[in-house]
């Protein structure tokens, strides 16, 4: 979200204004690209362990497959920490 602002407001500043340069960069660099990834990952994960736990207070059995990826997101989101460090 707060990417997503600053690219706005990047948009919307002058382009010869040293906070619109920067954002700019931001959003274009290899950083910018995997700052959504890094806050996509952990709301998906979030909102498989609900439906799973949805359907374990309806009684109903989660889903393997669903527990399979649920372990994955958090894992691919902490690799993609790791990457953001190493590109800033």
């Amino acid at each position: 979200m707060a990417a997503a602002l600053l690219w706005v407001g990047g948009l919307r500043a002058d382009r010869r204004d040293r906070s619109a340069r920067v954002t700019v960069g931001v959003v274009t660099t290899a950083y910018g690209g995997l700052v959504p990834a890094k806050t996509v990952l952990p709301a998906g994960a979030a909102a498989l362990g609900g439906a799973a736990r949805a359907r374990l207070r309806a009684g109903r059995v989660p889903v393997l497959g669903r527990a399979t990826v649920e372990v994955l997101l958090p894992a691919a989101a902490t690799g993609t920490a790791a990457t953001l460090t190493h590109t800033a």
